[in-house]
């Protein structure tokens, strides 16, 4: 076979651990919820006749909490070709590279290589802290590749 079997992880196919980041990812269409505040910050609630705190909350679809994890990651090679794996280059600034079904990934999921994420003033995931919107799938036998746009940041 390949003589570098050895190297990969748990000495099944896959990607080299070498070659891998840390990351985090969050992924879209989670249902979370949101604690109603008062004028001063703090959570709305009432008590009932046992003293038990009722909070008033309701229901947003957000991004779920970050997950820590590690990937292949490559950045865009230059403008020699407008076009791979499909996508015009433009479309696209990295390359996530993963073993096939190790992760959720899907369109629209958020991923953090060098900024840490925050969360907005309802304790949701802020998704303008990512460094990147997965863009585009691409599957193969062993591995996915996944398009990804970096996110603009505010200065």
């Amino acid at each position: 076979l390949f003589p570098y079997t050895t190297l990969f992880r748990s000495g099944k196919k896959g990607m080299l651990d070498i070659n891998k980041q840390a990351m985090k990812y969050a992924l879209q269409g989670q249902t979370v919820t949101v604690y109603e505040k008062d004028d001063d910050g703090n959570p709305k609630f009432y008590e009932t006749e046992d003293g038990e705190k009722i909070y008033y909350t309701h229901e947003e679809i957000g991004f779920s909490e970050p997950v820590d994890f590690w990937a292949n990651i490559s950045f865009d090679g230059g403008e020699a070709q407008n076009k791979e794996y499909g996508f015009d280059t433009a479309d696209f600034d990295a390359v996530l590279l993963t073993d096939r079904g190790e992760y959720p990934f899907k369109k629209g999921d958020l991923i953090w290589l060098d900024s840490e994420p925050t969360k907005d003033e309802n304790g949701l995931v802020d998704s303008t802290s990512a460094d990147f919107t997965i863009v585009g799938v691409k599957p193969s036998l062993y591995s996915v590749k996944y398009m990804l746009k970096a996110v603009v940041k505010e200065v």
